[in-house]
């Protein structure tokens, strides 16, 4: 399941149901703060990642020079 950061019922439903959540630097800290204002109503508080990037950046490097942004 997805969810944008400013969709706060969804990443509740989220943080309720979930194990693992995966998350990108920028919504990290909104993350958290609903995991921990959903506290009461969870048994076990799902384990937060924070990724780097969701793309390599080898990736991003491969995809300019193919493009030629480089």
């Amino acid at each position: 399941m997805t969810a944008q950061p400013s969709d706060r019922y969804k990443l509740e439903a989220i943080a309720r149901s979930a194990s693992v959540i995966v998350s990108d630097q920028a919504s990290f800290p909104t993350l958290k703060i609903v995991v921990k204002a959903c506290q009461e109503d969870i048994i076990r508080p799902p384990q937060l990642v924070c990724c780097e990037n969701y793309i390599n950046t080898a990736s991003l490097e491969h995809l300019k020079l193919e493009l030629g942004l480089d």
